[in-house]
C-alpha cells in the first residue's frame, strides 16, 4: 500500500500519518518563527518590546537571526583602511575593506579580515579589537615595510547625496586611532579631526 500511495504522487496533510503531520506542523511552526524574527528584528524599538516575551529566547539568547536593520542607525564609515607611516614620512596602504578592484576570489578570501576592519569604525569596537589588531599589522607590515614606525586606522567616509541630489555628507577622511610600532599601546582618537583626501601610498596627507 505504502508504495502504491507514493507512485500516486503527494498526499494532502489529513492522509500522512501522526509522524508526517508532527513533522510537518513542527517545520511549518519553525518557519513561522524565524520569519517573524526577522522582521521583528528589524523594526523599532517599540515594536520589537512587544514581541520579545515571545521570541527574545530565540533572537538574543540563541543568536538565530540576522536583522535586516531597516530602521536601524545607518553605517557611519564607507571604507575603513589600515596605513603605515614610515621613518621617512611617507606611507603605505596595509589593508582596506575597499574591495571594488579585487578578484572574486580575493573577496571571498579577505571577507573575514575586512569585516573586523569596518568594525573599527566604532568605538566601542575600536577599544575592544584596536590594540591587537594595530599590533597585528606592525608586526606583518614590518615584513613589507622594514622601516615602518606607525600603523593607524582611516575612517573614510564618502559623499552622499539625497533623491535631489543635494549633498547630506561632504566626503572626508578621519583618524581614529593609531599605534607606534615600538611596542606602545593604541593611541585611540575619536574626536573629529579636520577632513582629509583619502590616502593611498606615497607622502603625507
Amino acid at each position: 500500500m505504502a508504495s502504491a500511495s507514493s507512485a500516486e504522487g503527494p498526499r494532502i496533510f489529513r492522509e500522512l500519518d501522526r509522524k508526517g503531520k508532527a513533522v510537518r506542523v513542527v517545520v511549518i511552526l519553525f518557519l513561522v518563527l524565524h520569519v517573524t524574527a526577522l522582521l521583528v528584528g528589524g523594526a523599532l524599538p517599540k515594536i520589537r518590546a512587544v514581541f520579545t516575551p515571545v521570541i527574545g529566547l530565540y533572537t538574543d539568547a540563541l543568536k538565530m537571526t540576522n536583522s535586516w536593520g531597516m530602521f536601524g542607525k545607518p553605517p557611519t564609515s564607507t571604507n575603513v583602511q589600515i596605513e603605515g607611516v614610515r621613518t621617512n614620512g611617507s606611507f603605505a596602504v596595509l589593508s582596506t575593506t575597499d574591495a571594488h578592484d579585487r578578484t572574486f576570489a580575493e573577496r571571498i578570501r579577505d571577507t573575514r579580515i575586512r569585516k573586523f576592519e569596518g568594525r573599527l569604525a566604532e568605538a566601542a569596537d575600536l577599544k575592544r579589537l584596536g590594540d591587537p589588531f594595530l599590533e597585528y599589522f606592525c608586526r606583518t607590515g614590518k615584513q613589507q615595510y622594514p622601516d615602518l614606525r606607525e600603523v593607524r586606522v582611516r575612517n573614510v567616509l564618502h559623499e552622499t547625496k539625497d533623491d535631489n541630489g543635494v549633498v547630506t555628507r561632504a566626503r572626508s577622511t578621519t583618524i581614529v586611532a593609531s599605534r607606534r610600532c615600538d611596542g606602545s599601546a593604541v593611541n585611540r582618537i575619536l574626536a573629529p579631526m579636520k577632513p582629509s583626501a583619502p590616502s593611498s601610498e606615497g607622502g603625507e596627507p
